[in-house]
């Protein structure tokens, strides 16, 4: 919009070119208004002038945070797009932090209103900061791309999602687990990306699995947190692969959970000719590109190992439990050392 206002200062001919644009970008940063309410007028005002036929693309991105007072607005401004024909929606609300912690849960953060998920023209979604819950059901029939970065996506909400967009091909998910297990079935993916992040130190603690049934994906990156049970069932059409792991202050934990992941994972993937796996931490990062014939090889050397690694692991959680004094972090240690002596068949008391 701010190449808008600049065109139009240039001659009065070009002033209500705008107008009929359809093309709206309301990004704050560029626009440099420090306050909801400047805002708020700004794009109401923009909108209210707006006599276009339709609006193929429509984008707002704030660039401060905002408090829950304006998201009725927002709600306004999809409706708006909806109505017009939106074919591209880019929505990035960010929250009042602050208020929203510790869960980003309540009403402080964003939630996608219920008018979007029947917003039939849309080809090319966005949602950044938000939270997604839907109550009925999903009319994206045209919907090609879809990059979700919420703090709360329920795996419920993302099947009901998968079954009503048939077209789909491009999805990005960036999402906090809060428990219950992820299935991705889709015929027509061919790009796939999870990334499980989190906000506090019990999201770490969380334990579900993630299984993917994709015939026609192409590429696949699977990173952050680690999930317990992988199972790709088929994924006969993989030609690159990238798994990565980021630790998060928890290493001890989360290489284990990297090794047991790569044992599961890299057996379904033997076919594909490009595979990169990669560790990261917020000071250092290690990445290491391997060909199918490598997978097949550590598939087999992870399986026999990954027990090894985690009694090694094992050792060194009850030894940090013994001395950890906050009796709140010791329980949740409690909970992994249970956990792994499960997975290793063994019982040890503490």
């Amino acid at each position: 919009m701010t190449d808008v206002v600049r065109t139009s200062v240039l001659s009065k001919r070009w002033r209500n070119f705008w107008t009929a644009s359809p093309f709206l970008n309301f990004d704050n940063r560029a626009m440099l208004f420090g306050d909801d309410s400047k805002l708020r007028n700004f794009v109401i005002q923009a909108l209210l002038c707006w006599d276009g036929n339709r609006v193929l693309k429509f984008r707002f991105h704030s660039r401060h945070e905002l408090e829950s007072s304006m998201f009725s607005d927002v709600d306004l401004w999809v409706n708006f797009s909806q109505r017009n024909g939106v074919e591209e929606l880019h929505l990035h609300v960010l929250c009042n932090s602050a208020k929203a912690r510790p869960g980003f849960d309540g009403k402080e953060v964003y939630r996608v209103p219920p008018c979007l998920y029947s917003c039939s023209s849309l080809k090319e979604l966005t949602l950044q900061s938000c939270n997604l819950e839907i109550d009925g059901n999903v009319q994206w029939n045209k919907l090609e791309s879809l990059k979700i970065n919420a703090f709360r996506a329920a795996p419920d909400v993302i099947n009901q999602i998968l079954s009503g967009t048939p077209q789909l091909k491009v999805f990005y998910l960036n999402y906090v687990d809060k428990g219950g297990n992820l299935s991705i079935q889709s015929t027509s993916l061919k790009e796939l990306s999870i990334d499980k992040y989190i906000l506090g130190r019990d999201d770490a603690f969380v334990v579900s699995d993630l299984s993917i049934c994709t015939p026609n994906l192409e590429t696949l990156e699977i990173k952050g947190l680690t999930y317990k049970k992988y199972l790709l069932t088929d994924v006969s059409s993989l030609t690159c692969a990238v798994l990565s792991s980021v630790p998060f202050g928890l290493g001890i934990y989360l290489q284990v959970g990297l090794s047991n992941a790569l044992s599961q994972i890299l057996p379904s993937i033997q076919h594909v000719e490009d595979v990169t796996l990669s560790y990261c931490c917020p000071k250092k990062g290690k990445t290491t590109a391997i060909g199918s014939s490598k997978a097949q090889s550590m598939a087999g050397y992870l399986a026999k190992s990954v027990k090894s690694q985690q009694h090694k692991t094992l050792f060194e959680l009850i030894m940090t439990y013994d001395a950890e004094p906050n009796p709140r972090i010791k329980k949740q240690y409690a909970s992994l050392i249970r956990q792994l002596e499960q997975d290793l068949g063994i019982r040890i008391f503490f």
